[in-house]
């Protein structure tokens, strides 16, 4: 006699059957995926240098910067590790402009040097 199949154990479902599919959904979204970062390190390096440039000395290192984005208002916000710093979209966008001749510069002179040794 098998206990098993007399009583129909096979049968028996969890309480929470219904639900599986919902707690399955749950725990793989629940996941973090790994995104990339949108900030490549000129870009960082070129943001530091703008904020330590206007207005704003507060010493910010390229890996401070954490994000940047405008707003409704035209504002460029700037979040740091240790704050936050904001400027008019047309003054950041000319900051932009003028330093980042100058760091590609300075990079491509850099390549060129180790390249030549």
């Amino acid at each position: 006699m098998k206990i098993g199949r007399s009583l129909g154990l096979e049968n028996l479902r969890s309480p929470f059957y219904p639900f599986q599919k919902y707690f399955l959904m749950i725990t793989q979204t629940s996941t973090p995926t790994p995104t990339k970062d949108p900030l490549t390190t000129q870009d960082r390096q070129i943001i530091a240098t703008i904020v330590n440039q206007l207005e704003y000395s507060k010493n910010c290192q390229p890996e401070d910067v954490v994000t940047i984005w405008i707003n409704s208002d035209y504002i460029v916000w700037v979040k740091m590790t240790h704050s936050y710093a904001r400027y008019h979209k047309e003054s950041f966008k000319c900051a932009v402009a003028e330093i980042k001749p100058i760091r590609n510069s300075q990079l491509h002179a850099t390549h060129l040097c180790t390249c030549c040794k």
